[in-house]
């Protein structure tokens, strides 16, 4: 799902409401931590001539909120598929808002220190480090014992 793809969120962070209604069905996603940002799809019950004669299509249509322009976009469709890639766009618009506010931008600074230092600890040989450590003891006790003995 295009959850998993997106990378920042989980499935917990959202919530879906369904409502049928006389033309169809009304499909609300709704981003739990920050309520706001929401995105609806109208899902008709029946299909519709096409203008180009090639069958019947189904018009998918909502409203986003935040969109990738305006703070609520409307949209519309006539591709199922095209229902990923509104979601898609939408959690890209989430994530471009919350990477806006400075707690959040802080937070990612701080997690890039926090994995160089990860990735410092994961190139170090964990052996050299504890020889260099007896060696410096050990420089270090032969430097006090020449001193004070000697």
């Amino acid at each position: 799902m295009t959850i998993e793809k997106q990378g920042y969120f989980e499935y917990s962070d959202f919530k879906v409401e369904e409502t049928s209604e006389y033309r169809g069905t009304k499909i609300l996603i709704k981003y739990l931590i920050e309520p706001k940002y929401t995105i609806v799809f109208n899902i008709p019950n029946s299909a519709k001539k096409s203008d180009d004669y090639t069958g019947d299509v189904y018009e998918f249509s909502g409203k986003a909120r935040p969109g990738p322009v305006a703070y609520e976009e409307t949209f519309s469709f006539t591709r199922e598929k095209d229902i990923y890639s509104a979601i898609e766009k939408w959690l890209n618009c989430i994530w471009e808002e919350l990477s806006d506010n400075p707690i959040i931008r802080n937070q990612r600074y701080q997690q890039q220190q926090i994995d160089e230092i990860l990735e410092k600890f994961a190139t170090t040989d964990e052996e050299e480090y504890f020889f260099n450590r007896r060696s410096r003891w050990a420089e270090t006790s032969a430097w006090w014992f020449r001193k004070f003995i000697m």
